[in-house]
């Protein structure tokens, strides 16, 4: 019988870029249990080129040699450093602050980290007219199944769901990724702006009662207009 898959990135772990694992393994001594856990089970990136070694530094441990910074933040830099280094088949290091044990960054090679930023820099333009393009299609898409699931809605009341629960950033309910039926994301949006626009909803926040039972009281109110919309 062949080896657990646990057992076979262990082995591949070990055999791998000049025993990486094994110095890690010294490292994570001083780690709490959850960096721990996460040390122990990245092992290998699975790519085109087979298993690429990643692992794990903390921020005032040695930087590897020809290996530079990345900072967290960018994710067009971070995302393009971590797949250019695993084509090289080299390791990706990723730092933890050494008192938060929150990650900071990366080190990457040198080299991958220059042409990176250049890659960036010469495809800005570029990349920000693609989001806007995006961004007009997702707030057209949202207008539409608004205008289709409740042809009702005063422009108004539309134009503020629009505004609000489908701004981008927000992490409000229209642009929710927990929510997978856009049909459920439209109605929930929906409701919530009834809900603070058209009835006492926020009074009684505002009065002490909580979210549930304020939310309770205004239910009734919230279909009749809702289902009003929808006619």
């Amino acid at each position: 019988m062949g080896k657990p898959q646990r057992q076979q990135r262990q082995s591949r772990a070990k055999r791998g870029a000049g025993g990486i694992r094994k110095g890690a393994s010294k490292r994570a001594k001083d780690m709490p249990k959850a960096l721990k856990d996460k040390l122990r089970d990245i092992a290998y990136s699975k790519t085109a080129h087979g298993f690429v070694p990643e692992d794990i530094l903390l921020d005032n441990q040695p930087q590897p040699p020809g290996y530079v910074f990345v900072p967290k933040g960018n994710v067009y830099i971070t995302r393009k450093c971590r797949s250019q280094t695993h084509d090289l088949g080299s390791p990706v290091f990723t730092v933890y602050c050494s008192t938060t044990y929150k990650q900071t960054g990366l080190y990457v090679p040198a080299s991958v980290q220059a042409a990176v930023e250049l890659e960036s820099k010469e495809t800005s333009e570029d990349r920000k007219r693609a989001v806007a393009q995006k961004d007009a299609r997702d707030r057209q898409k949202a207008r539409e199944l608004l205008l289709k699931e409740f042809p009702n809605m005063p422009r108004t009341d539309l134009t503020a769901v629009l505004n609000h629960a489908f701004l981008k950033g927000s992490r409000r309910v229209g642009r929710s990724g927990k929510v997978a039926s856009e049909k459920d994301k439209v109605r929930l949006a929906v409701e919530a702006h009834i809900r603070h626009a058209h009835t006492e909803y926020d009074d009684m926040i505002r009065r002490g009662l909580t979210r549930e039972r304020a939310r309770e009281n205004i239910w009734d109110e919230v279909v009749i207009l809702r289902d009003s919309w929808r006619k």
